[in-house]
């Protein structure tokens, strides 16, 4: 887990010093925790005539599934300058199909052979999100069904964000008032549970089941 969040961490420095951003490492003091080979960059990127937000939200586009939702959720609350929270509500999540072994996947993580239970089970999506994809099926007793299924590392990727994500909150909150005025802390437990809950499938069953 450890090295995922550091590998994941310059990924995400990468991400933001491509969209310009160097002045959000400058302003936090953040600077001096990136690899010589990134704060080497700071001084050679350029944010053109675009503006900061909305350099923001296409980096959070870029970053994937935990940003994206963070964003969708801050653009709901009054926390924010009212430009930024325009650009937040914009957020979308851009994501392709990700080529997936379904049978393998079945043997491997259940120890089900589909030809055993499956009359016919689609090899691509109907549907792409950025946690899962659905893909239509039927089974042996003629049921029509719908097979959710992860993207493959989501959870890993997800964790390794809330590590950075909690890290970040910790470091400024205590060096930035009108930050720590905003309970971030209480804001990221949120954020947390709900995308905690939206990762798990057998939630989404107990949720279907009650509807």
């Amino acid at each position: 887990a450890i090295f995922n969040k550091f590998q994941r961490a310059k990924q995400v420095a990468e991400i933001l010093l491509r969209y310009g951003l160097d002045e959000f490492f400058e302003r936090s003091n953040l600077e001096k925790w990136l690899p010589e080979s990134l704060s080497n960059k700071l001084a050679n990127e350029s944010s053109g005539s675009v503006s900061v937000y909305e350099r923001i939200r296409r980096a959070m586009e870029e970053l994937g599934t935990t940003y994206v939702k963070l964003g969708q959720m801050l653009s709901d609350r009054d926390l924010l300058p009212v430009e930024m929270i325009t650009e937040l509500q914009k957020l979308q999540d851009k994501v392709e199909v990700q080529p997936i072994n379904i049978a393998e996947k079945f043997q491997r993580e259940l120890g089900i052979d589909i030809h055993e239970h499956f009359e016919t089970l689609a090899s691509e999506p109907m549907a792409s999100a950025s946690i899962g994809q659905v893909f239509k099926g039927r089974l042996k007793n003629g049921q029509d069904v719908a097979v959710k299924i992860k993207r493959e590392g989501i959870d890993q990727v997800i964790k390794a964000d809330l590590l950075i994500l909690q890290d970040l909150v910790n470091f400024l909150e205590q060096r930035n008032d009108i930050i720590s005025n905003l309970q971030p802390k209480a804001l990221l437990n949120t954020f947390k549970e709900s995308i905690t809950t939206e990762l798990s499938l057998e939630s989404e069953r107990r949720s279907i089941e009650r509807f």
